[in-house]
Parts: C-alpha cells; structure tokens; sequence
C-alpha cells in the first residue's frame, strides 16, 4: 500500500472518517470524500401493515440479535406490528431460535430477489450495524424509497442519516435504546411519513448516481488541473 501510495495524486474516501485517516497517513496527497450514490426508484408510499425491516447478510456485526432484543421490547405495545429479515448467513438458525419466543411477528425470508421490493413492504428500515458499515447501500436505499429510518451511530451512518430529520440514530449494541427510538415512529406514524418524505428528498439531494459521478469527475479534474 505504501508503494502505491507514492505513485498515488488522488485518495477517494468513502466517508469523513476514512478521509481523517488517510489525512494521517498521506498528509501531501489529495484527498476528497465522495459518497456512494445509487439510481432514483420511484417513491414508494408507506406500506399499510406496521412492519419493520432489516435488509442485509446474518452476521454478528449487522446487528440482528439486537433487533430481536428491541422487537421482545415492543411486544406487548403492539401486538400487530411485525418484523421482517431479508439475507442470509451462517446465523440464521441461531437467530431464529433467539427470535422464537416472537412466533410469526419476527419472519426471516432469506436472500430476495428483489430487495426494493422487500423494503417497499416496509414501513420503517432499520439499520442496527455494531460496527462497519463504512458505506450503507442498505441505509440509502431505504431512503430512495422514502422509508425513515432507525440506525445506529457507526462507520458512515451519521452522514448518510440526519437525526431527528430523516431518521434516528442510536448507540450500537443498545436493543433498549433502539426499541425506544421505534416507539416513537410507530405512536407517531406523521412523524414517520414525514422523515420517510425528508429521507427521500434528502437521497435526492445527495446521493443519487449522478450526484456519485458528478462529484468523482470534479475530484479527477481538480488533481489533473494541478
């Protein structure tokens, strides 16, 4: 990495904290942050049922056992509301077995063929990551479709997602505090189409394929022009 880090003019990071890091270690080289961007779906209105959904591989770091922790939470609260996992993964069968005492409320689908369609079924995206996530295609594209969305504060989430606005952000590894941020959406379903409709506006400012490209060439064309 360090010999091609001496032939290297440009660095592009992927979220403020992976520029920081570079800074450190290449402090003479451009570097820029360009965040992903992906292509506009049309707007999906709110799904009727209360659902919850999580989109992404069954591995520890992304969280599911503290997502079934929090749904234990809201159990009682709302006895209609539902939760759904699309992806696959080593840990299913642990999870499901973590996510029995739910019964049908906690349903894990496996890999989909058609993840936007999955989330368009959803009213609320969850993204519960320990750790990682230093690019969240999940997280965005939940709000191309205009889902507000409940995550926690690591890697690149807290730029994708502004608090209070298009979403919530919590602490990782805190089912408590995660069930506490759904409450508030699912007793306050206009809050919750208002951060979906802030969530969608916000994709459509920031991260859409265009905005990607836009924002790569004029990176390219600044260290070409020097």
């Amino acid at each position: 990495a360090r010999a091609l880090a001496k032939r290297t003019d440009l660095f592009i990071a992927a979220n403020s904290a992976i520029e920081l890091e570079l800074r450190a270690l290449f402090p003479s080289r451009l570097i820029r942050t360009v965040h992903q961007g992906l292509p506009v779906q049309p707007f999906s209105p709110p799904a009727k049922e209360s659902c919850v959904g999580i989109l992404g591989r069954l591995d520890p770091v992304k969280g599911h056992e503290d997502l079934i922790s929090a749904a234990r939470l809201l159990q009682e609260d709302f006895p209609d509301l539902r939760f759904m996992a699309a992806g696959h993964g080593a840990l299913r069968i642990p999870l499901e077995r973590a996510a029995a005492a739910l019964g049908n409320r906690f349903e894990f689908l496996g890999f989909v063929h058609d993840a936007l369609r999955f989330m368009a079924q959803c009213r609320i995206g969850v993204v519960p990551s320990r750790g990682s996530d230093a690019v969240s295609r999940a997280a965005l594209e939940w709000m191309s479709l205009g889902r507000p969305l409940v995550a926690t504060h690591v890697g690149g989430l807290p730029e994708i997602i502004e608090d209070g606005v298009t979403g919530i952000l919590v602490p990782p590894c805190r089912p408590d505090l995660l069930a506490e941020a759904l409450r508030r959406l699912l007793e306050n379903p206009d809050l919750a189409e208002d951060m979906g409709r802030a969530a969608r506006q916000r994709f459509l400012n920031r991260f859409t394929l265009s905005s990607f490209a836009e924002r790569t060439e004029a990176a390219y064309s600044e260290v070409l022009s020097a």
